[in-house]
């Protein structure tokens, strides 16, 4: 049985810059995939939402996964 990830809910870390981004990218543009994004700066995660076509896809959440803090 072949694996798809059509239409999943997927959690990225690292969301705003490199890898992360690239996969917040791919996922939701050629999969269709519902992503949530933690990142830690506003202003890569603003111009991230902006690049997106699917941005209703993408839910930003601000936060530093080493700390215990969470900021919404």
């Amino acid at each position: 049985m072949k694996y798809s990830l059509k239409n999943k809910t997927i959690i990225i870390s690292g969301a705003t810059g490199g890898i992360g981004s690239a996969l917040v990218h791919l996922l939701t543009h050629k999969y269709n995939c519902k992503v949530y994004g933690l990142g830690r700066n506003k202003e890569k995660m603003q111009a991230l939402i902006n690049s997106l076509e699917n941005k209703e896809l993408f839910t930003p959440i601000f936060m530093d996964i080493t700390s215990r803090d969470y900021t919404a």
